[in-house]
């Protein structure tokens, strides 16, 4: 039996050698690279974070842009261009004739074309019958873009005929 024990001596030996050379190449060589990888699935965790956060983002961004694209428009066809000048006068002109009044001169406040919105008032004095002067104020606060009466002063014309000073703000740009 004394020949056994060298041998299960010898292979016991080589048995921890082994095992103690895996712990220290695990220990050198895997550990650190387990690290690593470890390292790298929480960067990716958080990178991921991050993307489902700028989607939430650009959703909203999104949602937001439709909404001044809508505010916007409505905006656009409440206001006058400066590019568009002479359509104002010209569609004045068209109600006036329209509605078969006679207008004095109207007047439209000067102003300079801009980044900001501007106000113009707009002031003209126009003669005809009540009814005719009604449809042409009626008309005035239906039209788009907006021309938003302050104040009518009537007084009587000549042969049945009324006539109105009429004081409004336009809203340009």
């Amino acid at each position: 039996m004394t020949s056994l024990q060298p041998k299960t001596y010898l292979a016991s030996f080589t048995a921890a050698v082994v095992t103690v050379a895996a712990l220290v190449y695990g220990a050198v060589f895997l550990i650190p690279g387990l690290q690593a990888i470890r390292t790298k699935i929480d960067n990716d965790r958080a990178a991921e974070a991050v993307i489902v956060q700028q989607q939430s983002n650009l959703k909203l961004l999104s949602q937001n842009l439709e909404e001044i694209k809508d505010r916007q428009g409505k905006l656009d066809a409440e206001t006058w261009s400066f590019t568009t000048e002479d359509a104002f006068f010209t569609w004045f002109d068209g109600l006036v004739s329209a509605n078969h009044l006679a207008a004095d001169e109207m007047t439209l406040a000067d102003a300079v074309p801009g980044t900001a919105l501007v106000n113009r008032s707009l002031s003209a004095t126009l003669t005809g019958s009540g009814a005719n002067l009604l449809a042409a104020v009626s008309a005035i606060q239906q039209h788009q873009p907006l021309v938003a009466i302050n104040a009518i002063t009537m007084t009587p014309a000549e042969s049945q005929l009324v006539s109105i000073h009429l004081q409004a703000v336009t809203l340009w740009r």
